[in-house]
């Protein structure tokens, strides 16, 4: 939860190469070493749902105000693993909103637990 304030007003993404050298490399996102820490955390055995394609099926990652703890854990599992096969990804969470409404909805879950 320590990282709704960088969510709320998150960074730019720069991106390198690309070049026109001839070598046919594509451009890819350099991510903060903050969003890097974040994601370092979300790839933690304790959020890793390992049934995650199955899961995520169920879930409409456009609300996910009624989500499930097991089910942020299967987008975060999926958001985690899905950066390997479409650079930029993290890039578009972070510009919609995406990142900062699964913290939330941790922060309501914490709430609703706590004495």
């Amino acid at each position: 939860l320590a990282f709704i304030p960088y969510f709320e007003d998150p960074e730019e993404i720069l991106w390198a190469g690309g070049e026109h050298d001839g070598s046919g490399q594509l451009p890819y996102p350099v991510y903060p070493e903050r969003l890097k820490e974040f994601l370092r955390l979300a790839a933690d055995p304790f959020w890793v749902d390992y049934d995650y394609v199955r899961a995520i099926k169920q879930i409409n990652i456009d609300d996910l105000s009624t989500a499930t703890l097991p089910q942020l854990k299967s987008v975060l599992t999926a958001i985690v693993r899905q950066e390997r096969f479409t650079d930029g990804l993290w890039t578009v969470l972070m510009k919609n909103g995406t990142f900062l409404r699964i913290l939330k909805r941790l922060e309501e879950i914490a709430n609703k637990k706590a004495p």
